[in-house]
């Protein structure tokens, strides 16, 4: 059976709405582990490799908004409860 290629997105906004969608199915254990990328071809992912995910995420993310000429995003804040007031 031929192995049949769908072309990859290079648009970074295209790119990052597809990683979040990795990302959701991943935080909720539904994941097709792995994903195509045009600089790193097909990438796989784990459970354990959500933070290399997350930081993928938000280097897309600051590519789309420079794409579309927003100002980058600074990155999340460190969230902890032992802060809560």
């Amino acid at each position: 059976m031929p192995l049949i290629k769908t072309a990859v997105p290079t648009d970074p906004c295209t790119l990052l709405a597809l990683a979040k969608i990795q990302m959701n199915s991943m935080l909720t254990g539904q994941a097709v582990t792995e994903i195509e990328t045009p600089g790193l071809g097909r990438v796989q992912f784990a459970a354990a490799s959500v933070g290399d995910l997350q930081r993928y995420i938000d280097a897309l993310q600051a590519q789309c908004d420079a794409q579309n000429g927003q100002t980058p995003t600074q990155g999340r804040k460190p969230f902890s409860f032992e802060a809560w007031p």
